[in-house]
């Protein structure tokens, strides 16, 4: 169905508003889902189901309430459409601003040239003229050549200032305004003078023009806060008939008007005063009181509270259906025009000084901000982030300022004046093409099962959803942090996404369309510069009536906020809590009911805490080693703890696994050690953990991309009890070319529509077994199938740079899988050759099996299958003997892994030698 987005004017959106309200049939001024579905099932449900339409629903309740009022939806709607539609496409490019063009290309020729007063207009005219005017103080308007700058024509208006600028582009005509109560008209080819109107009721300040009704009209905003409606008219072929009267005079504002324009997609006006007011309405109605009040925009300044800080510009975006507003204040505010929040959607900040312009570049999804200081910023208007920031160094007189700008968007350049014109080019730098999915390191790959979608996000901070039903992108967002972003968790409804990166902050998104509901930061954010800011692992949980969301990373602090209703575009909030107790950096987090949260360090020590009251029950440790030999192979920086998981059902075991290759078990109620053993993971360090819900079934993840699957169905969290018949090693295959960055069991009904599965092979026990996510530093995302037996097979791939599994996507059809081959060690693989069995591919080879050989494909041989799946058994058996062998080397496999977990943690993806990481010493 058609977006709602599309060419919405305020009329739609009364209508729109309208029909919510009748909708709201408690008067509580929100929407539960019966009556979403009653309201808007014929707008937005065209051809959708009742189920779509409550999935819908849930999209756009992403705080979970239950409801969705008029910000949320229509917030949702707007965003919905403007990512859709502007979704980065390949070959995309990045811009940048050039240095300025010389004046004229002659300097000396340019100051004989420029105005003796500051410019206090610039003019862009339309494609094809190749003019832009400047309005100055000493009286003159003068015209330009928009790419060389050369002067072509001044022109004397009056002897008082310049103050306003327009261009009627049916009849080709400047009108100009001067302080002195007048307004000029010029012809736009020529600029001889062809109308004169004096003795207005206040000075006008600022102009706009288009033209409705078969005659030109003119927006004069003055000096006491009105803004006034004239009509011109005349024969465009003898200017000199030109006939202009008022339409009408509406007293908006209580201060000076800095800008009006009227936007024909709006079907409205927009004025902008230093009384600190935004307002849009209609004109022609404002007689009766009609015209809408968008914003006041109050804020704190000196002794008054209520002190309203001036504003000086705006621009509206039909692409984005965004105002954007600044003043005197040093923010970019991007308001809503279509809801009554008195919040703005988003701030951008990182001006010095009062922002007196902006501009949107609409073509490149771009937007300019410039301030007093004589500084301009580009800003990515879809992550609303600063791409640059450039500063004009010149030296300017009678002051050194920069007095108007404007932004000539058919040449793509940023045009600044103080008594001259300057052009600031934006230039195109080429990128490699985008890519369907990620081309960085995928951190994690996230199941969320109220969509059946995967949402996975890379180190440079896009962000992928992706239909699991067919393997297709269903959505994107990219730049989620100015910095890398290195975690992210699904809020405990799964209707919000939590994202991490170094530079401290945690921010909550509706994933489903970009939105950036709230960001909260610590103390350490503030001054990340100082390198202790990064967050490294992050968590949501549910207490009891209590929501929480917890993180742990260099600051060596557990923080912990309340989760309360996000507001888009709040403050960042700071903790409610925060809990000292580590040595080193914390690496992990996992939280166990009713109340218990385990944080693991960087040295090895994981502390067992008490979330209501923030004291440590118990801090655990490995245990200490047999011999020096031993002890110096997991010192600090070998024994990262990387992974902590609670088994609910084993009696809430805690189970933990890191940079020295061991699994290890603790009783987390007595703080007791159960059980451990090494993993055998080839001398990796692990990195990745996750069991399925019955935790009958552990399957953990390396640094060298491998994953094992492990039975643990008979474990027993009794200490002092053998447990090397309970965690039975069942299959290891290479999963990923490098690191496992993490793992998910996901239920199959929900995952793939499907609960039942015939034949042979994987299609046997299809209906099932569950299916693993994984996610590695490799760029790809893979769901694998696990049999009965352990066997996994390889049932989805994507979103790496290959463009992921080409369609036909058949999740559901388990004959289209392709098994893992396992990873034998050498001596074991010498031993099932000597016996004459068949040779497994090696690790190397295990990702491109060929589907023939496993089964699901047309013309296979049974008894080979069969044959290839005892030999399988046979290299497990083989393995099994190996054991002792394997737990006698693992001081080697301890030094190896310690260097595979700095190497995730570094995020250095090479497998060669790598030097272990100097821990940061308080000092």
């Amino acid at each position: 169905p058609r977006s709602m987005g599309d060419a919405m004017n305020l009329h739609q959106l009364v209508e729109l508003r309208a029909a919510f309200e009748q909708a709201d049939v408690d008067g509580g001024g929100s929407l539960d889902v019966e009556e979403f579905i009653e309201a808007f099932g014929s707008v937005l449900g065209r051809n959708m189901t009742r189920e779509k339409l409550a999935l819908l629903f849930m999209k756009i309740d992403a705080n979970s309430d239950g409801s969705v009022d008029w910000d949320e939806f229509i917030n949702f709607v707007l965003l919905e459409n403007k990512a859709a539609a502007n979704a980065p496409d390949a070959g995309s490019s990045s811009f940048r601003f050039a240095l300025p063009l010389p004046q004229g290309g002659n300097s000396d020729r340019s100051e004989r040239h420029a105005h003796s007063g500051m410019v206090e207009r610039l003019l862009i005219l339309p494609r094809g003229l190749d003019k832009c005017v400047s309005g100055s103080r000493d009286g003159t308007v003068r015209v330009w050549h928009t790419g060389s700058l050369a002067h072509l024509r001044t022109v004397r208006v009056s002897e008082a200032w310049v103050s306003g600028l327009a261009y009627f582009e049916r009849s080709n005509r400047i009108a100009v305004s001067s302080i002195d109560r007048s307004l000029s008209f010029l012809d736009g080819s020529s600029l001889e003078p062809i109308g004169h109107l004096g003795g207005l009721e206040a000075s006008p300040l600022c102009l706009s023009a288009w033209h409705k009704h078969g005659c030109d009209r003119l927006l004069v905003g003055d000096d006491v806060g009105a803004v006034s409606l004239y009509a011109a008219e005349g024969d465009t072929a003898a200017q000199s008939h030109l006939r202009v009267h008022r339409l009408q005079r509406d007293l908006r504002h209580d201060d000076w008007v800095t800008k009006v324009c009227y936007y024909d997609d709006l079907n409205a006006l927009v004025s902008a005063s230093l009384d600190g007011t935004v307002k849009i309405g209609d004109l022609e109605r404002a007689a009766r009181g009609c015209h809408q009040e968008l914003v006041e925009l109050e804020r704190s300044g000196g002794a008054s509270s209520n002190a309203r800080k001036g504003v000086y510009s705006f621009d509206w975006s039909p692409t984005y259906r965004l105002l954007a507003a600044s003043g005197v204040e040093r923010l970019v505010s991007l308001w809503n025009p279509y809801t009554s929040s008195d919040r703005p959607l988003g701030t951008l900040a990182g001006h010095n000084a009062s922002v007196s312009e902006v501009f949107y570049h609409h073509q490149q999804h771009l937007l300019i901000s410039c301030s007093v200081d004589k500084v301009a910023k580009l800003w990515d208007l879809r992550m609303q982030r600063c791409l640059q920031t450039i500063h004009d160094d010149g030296v300017y007189r009678p002051e050194d300022r920069l007095s108007a700008f404007a932004f000539d968007e058919a040449r793509s350049q940023l045009l600044t004046a103080a008594t001259a014109p300057r052009a600031w080019p934006l230039v195109e730098t080429a990128m490699r093409a985008a890519t369907a999915g990620h081309d960085a390191p995928v951190i994690a790959a996230l199941y969320n099962v109220n969509f059946a979608q995967v949402v996975s996000g890379d180190e440079s901070g896009r962000v992928c959803v992706w239909d699991l039903s067919d393997g297709s992108l269903a959505f994107r967002f990219h730049a989620a942090h100015g910095a890398k972003m290195t975690c992210m968790s699904f809020d405990e409804a799964g209707r919000r996404l939590l994202t991490s990166g170094n530079d401290g902050v945690v921010r909550v998104w509706n994933f489903s369309n970009g939105q950036c509901l709230k960001a909260l930061r610590s103390e350490a954010s503030a001054e990340s510069s100082s390198g202790h800011a990064e967050v490294s692992c992050l968590l949501f949980l549910l207490e009891g009536p209590y929501r929480h969301i917890v993180a742990g990373g260099w600051s060596r602090k557990v923080l912990v906020w309340k989760d309360t209703r996000s507001v888009p575009g709040g403050v960042p909030d700071d903790p409610d809590r925060e809990l000292a107790g580590h040595a080193e950096d914390i690496t992990a987090v996992s939280f166990g009911s009713p109340n218990l949260l385990a944080t693991g360090g960087y040295d090895g020590v994981v502390l067992l805490w008490n979330l209501d009251s923030g004291v440590v029950r118990h801090s655990l440790a490995a245990p200490a080693a047999a011999t020096p030999r031993e002890d110096e192979a997991r010192r600090v920086g070998q024994r990262a703890v990387w992974r902590l998981l609670f088994l609910g059902q084993r009696s809430q075991t805690l189970c933990a696994c890191g940079a020295d290759g061991w699994l290890r078990f603790w009783n987390p109620k007595d703080g007791e050690a159960v059980w451990e053993q090494h993993a055998g993971h080839e001398g990796e360090g692990l990195v990745a953990l996750a069991t399925d819900p019955a935790n009958a079934l552990l399957f953990t993840g390396d640094t060298a991309g491998c994953i094992k699957a492990w039975d643990v169905s008979r474990f027993v969290n009794v200490p002092r009890l053998d447990q090397s018949a309970a965690i039975v090693e069942t299959y290891h295959w290479s999963a990923h070319e490098s690191s496992v960055s993490s793992l998910e069991v996901m239920p199959r009904r929900s995952a793939t529509g499907t609960g039942a599965g015939t034949g042979t092979g994987a299609t046997a026990a299809a209906g099932a077994a569950p299916l693993l996510l994984s996610a590695g530093a490799d760029a790809c995302i893979k769901v694998w199938h696990v049999a009965e037996d352990g066997t996994p097979w390889l049932a989805a791939s994507f979103g790496g740079p290959s463009g992921g599994h080409p369609p036909p996507w058949a999740l559901h059809d388990p004959t289209q899988y392709r098994a893992a081959a396992p990873i034998v060690p050498q001596r074991a693989k010498a031993e099932v050759t000597t016996a004459g069995a068949l040779e497994v591919p090696s690790r190397a080879d295990a990702g491109d099996r060929p589907r023939d050989l496993v089964g699901g494909s047309s013309g296979e041989d049974p008894a080979a299958l069969r044959a290839a799946r005892l030999t399988s058994r046979g290299v497990m058996d083989v393995l099994t003997k190996q054991k002792a062998e394997r737990a006698g080397g693992a001081l080697a496999g301890g030094r190896r892994g310690a260097a595979g977990g700095i190497m995730h943690r570094l995020h250095v993806h090479d497998l060669g030698p790598v030097t272990p990481r100097t821990p940061r010493c308080n000092s």
